[in-house]
């Protein structure tokens, strides 16, 4: 790990009176700590975790005490992204990308390359943006080469869902549990890896993949969706009636999930979130 973790992990550590004797174990010598603890020597994600465990800290919790809680660049870029696309700037969002781009030119930075990518293809999921065949290749060998992933694989994933080929989306999402396993107790991780799932379910509607429909529907029914991850539920609900409703014998109970989804919104005055999904409704079953 090239970073200077090990200076402030040995600060949480003394903050908690723990010395480094009681951290060592088989699966990390003292030494090994010593070093890292000094800047001097990486070592791998597992131990990492594996040192946090010991002394009671998750890895979100690490995180943001480094920033000095405040929000990393990466965060600052997703709140001005979230910001013009409800304002609907097109134009801020393009200076967005080329501000990420140019710094990709400048420092040869392959996130600011791939946030750049990320904004474009947001962009093209709003408004015509073209994308090269190399960002493309560029997005996806990233995202193939990260065994594991976390936020930002995700975030990036999710945003940049829109102009992957159907083919790709496929084998990204069926390994979504798995590239998320280390993370998974993260609450903004599962909220993030749900989301890119039930967009996975609604491209399986589109391009009428009933088998691969089925294998998500199953994923996200055995995901643990809390009582408080209401809208998830809720938006789950709608496409799985969809896909029932299209696909399946059972069209009485997927239109019955529909339409308990939608009296959901209609109870909660969300009018214009109703009126979205019952338009999308109406898209993928009768191609109104």
């Amino acid at each position: 790990m090239k970073t200077n973790y090990g200076s402030f992990f040995r600060k949480l550590r003394l903050d908690k009176n723990i010395s480094i004797s009681s951290l060592a174990d088989e699966f990390i010598s003292k030494g090994m700590i010593s070093k890292f603890e000094r800047d001097e020597s990486e070592i791998s994600v597992s131990r990492f975790f594996h040192l946090l465990d010991k002394i009671h800290v998750r890895a979100a919790e690490f995180d943001l005490a480094k920033n000095m809680f405040n929000p990393t660049g990466f965060e600052s870029l997703l709140r001005k992204i979230q910001m013009y696309v409800i304002e609907e700037n097109y134009g801020k969002l393009e200076k967005l990308a080329m501000i990420e781009f140019t710094s990709w030119q400048k420092s040869k930075d392959s996130y600011s390359y791939l946030n750049f990518i990320m904004v474009t293809a947001i962009i093209n999921g709003h408004k015509k943006k073209e994308i090269s065949q190399e960002d493309l290749d560029f997005l996806t060998n990233y995202l193939f080469k990260c065994e594991n992933w976390g936020l930002y694989e995700l975030t990036l994933y999710t945003n940049s869902i829109s102009v992957l080929p159907i083919n790709t989306i496929l084998v990204f999402s069926k390994s979504l549990p798995q590239k998320i396993l280390l993370l998974k107790d993260s609450a903004s991780i599962l909220d993030t890896a749900i989301n890119a799932i039930i967009n996975t379910l609604i491209l399986c509607i589109e391009h009428d993949k009933v088998e691969e429909g089925l294998f998500f529907i199953k994923v996200l029914d055995d995901f643990p969706l809390s009582e408080v991850m209401l809208f998830e539920r809720m938006l789950f609900h709608v496409y799985k009636g969809i896909f029932f409703a299209k696909f399946t014998d059972k069209k009485q109970y997927g239109e019955k999930l529909i339409q308990d989804s939608l009296l959901i919104l209609k109870l909660a005055n969300c009018n214009n979130l109703y009126d979205i999904l019952l338009e999308d409704s109406n898209r993928l079953l009768f191609n109104i």
